[in-house]
């Protein structure tokens, strides 16, 4: 019986050590996309995992109290510049932390 030799791809890699290709690119990073990315991975495809939030999770993070109350006090500072800046409309665009 004859081994195959599996050939070595060698990948290029920008500044920062990413590479510069990818299989796929996932967007997000709830669970169903933190999974997908994981059967990806081990089924060998070069999976690049990003998200836009400053957190990872989406819905499915877990916060200590300090980071909620860092969250909250974000919240309520761009809330009161909002009304600072004399836009009391009833639609002002708002960002919340659900808990449940």
């Amino acid at each position: 019986m004859t081994e195959v030799e599996t050939p070595v791809v060698v990948q290029q890699h920008d500044e920062e050590g990413l590479a510069l290709e990818y299989d796929v690119i996932l967007c997000g990073t709830g669970l169903l996309q933190a999974i997908l990315a994981s059967a990806l991975a081990r089924a060998g495809k070069r999976v690049l995992h990003c998200d836009a939030s400053e957190h990872y999770g989406e819905f499915d993070a877990v916060w200590t109290l300090e980071q909620l109350q860092q969250e909250q006090s974000k919240t309520q500072s761009a809330h009161n510049t909002c009304h600072e800046d004399g836009d009391d409309s009833e639609g002002a665009e708002t960002s919340t932390i659900s808990l449940g």
